[in-house]
């Protein structure tokens, strides 16, 4: 069993109907050892409020909030206070499985990046959007294949770190740009 610890990076921004199912789903994640970094990205609803109780509420939680930039400013902020050994971004208005984060933590042994298949929900009802077809080491090239979902990687924090592998501020494509770095 992989150990070292987690650094979930969220960004928020307007998600208060979503936000408390998200922070749930990665509270409830067993046999792993989270920081949980909250990034509000000048929400103008009540996420702000949520953020602060939840960060109040839980030692292993950092609060940050900021005027409005965008996701990308606001995951590349959670990568510079990150402090685990690993990253993994999840959107405020998506929520993990049971297990999820002791899959993928599992299976990155000794490499820099693990894909993990997701499930879409929409109106309740849940479909298999991506299915990993391969398993295996993959070279660079094969970053062409990536899906610009972000709740599915898990990184090794000293090589985006190392690189200094940010997001870049894009109308689109923010997420494939920083995986292809």
């Amino acid at each position: 069993m992989t150990e070292g610890t987690i650094s979930v990076i969220i960004p928020v921004y307007n998600s208060a109907p979503y936000l408390e199912l998200c922070l749930e789903s990665v509270l409830l994640q067993k046999d792993v050892n989270l920081e949980i970094l909250l990034v509000n990205d000048g929400s103008t609803d009540y996420s702000n409020i949520i953020c602060q109780e939840y960060a109040n509420k839980y030692q292993i939680i950092r609060y940050f909030q900021k005027e409005h930039t965008g996701t990308a400013a606001s995951r590349n902020l959670g990568i510079g206070f990150a402090e685990g050994d690993y990253l993994f971004f999840l959107d405020s208005d998506d929520y993990l499985l049971d297990g999820t984060l002791r899959k993928l933590l599992d299976g990155i042994c000794k490499t820099d990046l693990i894909i993990g298949g997701y499930k879409y929900q929409n109106q309740n009802r849940r479909t298999n959007a991506d299915e990993i077809q391969k398993s295996g080491v993959f070279f660079p090239i094969d970053a062409v294949h990536l899906n610009s979902i972000t709740g599915n990687k898990l990184f090794r924090t000293e090589l985006v770190q190392e690189f200094d592998i940010l997001f870049p501020q894009l109308q689109i494509g923010e997420t494939l740009s920083f995986y292809h770095q």
